[in-house]
């Protein structure tokens, strides 16, 4: 049997750590799911699953992303970057049509190693249609 860390009296088999990792993630996504039917309560726009490229730029990381759980007021974005509750962020959607919607918005929660929520502010009428055909497409 395989060992790994502790001292020689306190050898824990590699398997088990293995095993305590794995609940470890699972407790941090249903922490996740859990905080997402928190927030889905609490919106008032519809959403949509419609994974979307996008572009970020945050006070401290810029990158790459993938979309989630899009709606008219926010949506979430999937990524391994860090940014801290209450930044502002600058996003860029590459929507169906190849076309890039320029938006902004403020960080309202972090979920490490899966991404962050993002409300959506300063929407100037056509920067809303134009996430409302987004969403439609993806309805």
């Amino acid at each position: 049997m395989e060992l790994s860390r502790g001292s020689e009296s306190n050898r824990c088999p590699a398997s088990f750590l293995q095993i305590v990792a794995v609940l470890r993630q699972t407790e941090s996504l249903s922490d996740t799911l859990s905080h997402s039917n928190d927030m889905s309560n609490r919106r008032r726009d519809p959403r949509v699953s419609l994974p979307l490229e996008a572009q970020f730029e945050g006070l401290s990381v810029n990158g790459i992303a993938r979309l989630s759980d899009l709606g008219v007021g926010g949506c979430f974005v999937e990524t391994l970057a860090r940014v801290s509750v209450g930044e502002e962020v600058k996003l860029k959607i590459h929507s169906p049509t190849g076309r890039w919607l320029a938006l902004q918005g403020e960080v309202v929660y972090q979920q490490p190693n899966l991404g962050f929520g993002l409300r959506f502010t300063n929407q100037s009428e056509l920067q809303r249609e134009m996430l409302k055909q987004i969403i439609e497409y993806g309805s």
